[in-house]
């Protein structure tokens, strides 16, 4: 991966405490079955950008995911909320994507698209209403 900008990570840190002390403040984060689904596929579609476009093909690593995630913070705020919630980490919500069998798991731990499920953007909830956030994302980190 290429070396993203450095950011002040207090400023995440400051609104996800705040998200915990104070959340009815923050009814981004308040979450029923389709705020749920919302979650994991835009997880499963930032797992095939990094996968299929930017070339990770022998997977993608929760390195890969939490540096992308970090940047979609300063990128696109609302997205970053829909699938970073206080009570749900990131671990739990591969770990609900490999239940459904949407991604795999290779003996490294790299994550990798299901592609008996998921063939092509065809397949994917969200990818063309995202594609540009999450370009705007990848060009901050490869370039």
């Amino acid at each position: 991966m290429g070396n993203p900008p450095k950011r002040d990570m207090s400023r995440i840190i400051k609104y996800i405490r705040d998200c915990i002390e104070h959340p009815e403040n923050h009814p981004e984060h308040w979450e029923d079955w389709l705020r749920a689904g919302r979650r994991r596929f835009l997880l499963l579609n930032i797992i095939y950008y990094i996968q299929h476009v930017q070339g990770k093909e022998e997977g993608v690593t929760r390195e890969d995911l939490e540096i992308f995630l970090g940047e979609l913070y300063y990128v696109d705020e609302e997205m970053f909320s829909s699938i970073i919630k206080p009570w749900k980490s990131l671990d739990e919500t591969l770990r609900e994507l490999l239940e459904q069998k949407l991604i795999l798991q290779t003996p490294e731990g790299a994550y990798l698209v299901n592609e008996e499920k998921i063939r092509d953007e065809k397949d994917l909830i969200y990818w063309r209403a995202i594609r540009k956030t999450l370009d705007k994302v990848g060009k901050v980190i490869w370039g």
